[in-house]
Parts: C-alpha cells; sequence; structure tokens
C-alpha cells in the first residue's frame, strides 16, 4: 500500500497512517518484528523517532529523557566519536581516583 516509507534525507522508516490498510504485511514481512499493531486503530504503528523533533533540529524524547546516557541519536559517524570520547573521560577519571 506504500504505508511503510522512508525518508530520504535521514533513512527514517515510519508508518504513513492514513495509506495504512491494516493488511498487517509489514508486521509479518518485518525481520525485527518492529512494527506493532494497534487494535484501536486498526492499523500498524511503529516508533518514528519522533520526525518531529529531529526535522526541528532535537533529539528523539527517548533520547533526551534517557537519565543513563545509554540512547543516542545521530549520524553512525558522530555516535561512535561520542561514545569513544565518552568512555575515554570515563577510564582516564578512574586512573585519577586510583
Amino acid at each position: 500500500t506504500g504505508a511503510m516509507q522512508k525518508r530520504p534525507q535521514d533513512g527514517i522508516v515510519f508508518v504513513e497512517s492514513e495509506l495504512c490498510v491494516g493488511c498487517k504485511a509489514c508486521i509479518t514481512a518485518c525481520p525485527w518484528g518492529t512494527p506493532q499493531w494497534n487494535p484501536q486503530t486498526g492499523k500498524a504503528v511503529k516508533c518514528d523517532y519522533c520526525m518531529d523533533r529531529v526535522d526541528q533540529g532535537l533529539k528523539p524524547a527517548c533520547v533526551t529523557v534517557c537519565t543513563t546516557h545509554c540512547l543516542d541519536f545521530g549520524k553512525v559517524e558522530d555516535t561512535t566519536r561520542i561514545r569513544r570520547e565518552r568512555h575515554a573521560k570515563a577510564v582516564a577519571a578512574l586512573d585519577q581516583n586510583a
């Protein structure tokens, strides 16, 4: 039906609910089990990484509220660099306390 779409600018996959006919084909086809069934609407749903927030230059809500800072969002090369820097700082702090 074309309900499951991928944005060309950032690769975010989302469900265009107006196009969803409730056939559940996307749920069956997804090897990760990502699309879920919403019995109230009779349509498939999935996380869209808070596309409205991303379009405003903000991070998804789950990343913003993650108290342990385990979640991040962005380009792979940027998030990898940030995680490595964060880890290096943590190791340096442990060395100073030893």
